[in-house]
């Protein structure tokens, strides 16, 4: 019945159903078969993308960079899952480095589309505070080394309308924080 491509993503979940809104009899569902399945590593990941910020002045916990895997993109719901791919970060002082899913920030966060034809992400480098959402990695820096993380094996995945901010406070005065992050997005 369709003449174009009716969904953005081909990897949909599987699912089946009826309803019966017009009248009072019953109404059945059969199918003769289903099968969802997915045997070896998803390889369905290949858009990659990548941000970067830089905050200076820095003594209380202060918000970086956020990432954002939007609820919407391309004018449908949006399907696709985002892996974390691989954090990079460094602070001209002792500093602890935090990754969180899903927290408010605070000031005035101002998502930019990464690349509104081929990406659901927006990133966020307005933000200063955060607050709630769920502390995923967090680790201490000394301001003689940076840090990088590789995610790969590690499942850091972002669902549509999930955020992933990277924070950074002092530990021993105020600092400039580095903070670089690069994903995959599902095919």
């Amino acid at each position: 019945a369709n003449t174009a491509t009716s969904f953005g993503n081909p990897s949909l979940g599987l699912w089946a159903k009826t309803a019966n809104s017009d009248n009072a009899s019953n109404v059945t569902l059969r199918t003769p078969s289903m099968m969802l399945m997915r045997e070896g590593p998803n390889s369905t990941f290949g858009i990659k993308g990548s941000a970067a910020n830089r905050k200076t002045g820095i003594s209380t916990e202060t918000n970086v960079l956020t990432i954002r895997n939007n609820a919407t993109f391309a004018g449908v719901t949006n399907r696709i899952q985002v892996r974390i791919d691989i954090l990079s970060s460094s602070c001209s002082t002792d500093c602890t480095i935090r990754l969180v899913t899903n927290p408010t920030i605070g000031g005035t966060p101002s998502f930019t589309d990464f690349d509104t034809n081929t990406s659901a992400i927006s990133i966020d480098t307005a933000g200063t505070t955060r607050t709630g959402g769920r502390v995923v990695m967090s680790f201490v820096l000394d301001g003689n080394n940076g840090q990088v993380v590789d995610f790969v094996g590690r499942e850091l995945f972002l669902y549509p309308g999930d955020t992933l901010a990277v924070t950074a406070s002092s530990v021993t005065g105020a600092l400039a924080a580095n903070v670089g992050v690069s994903w995959l997005e599902e095919n």
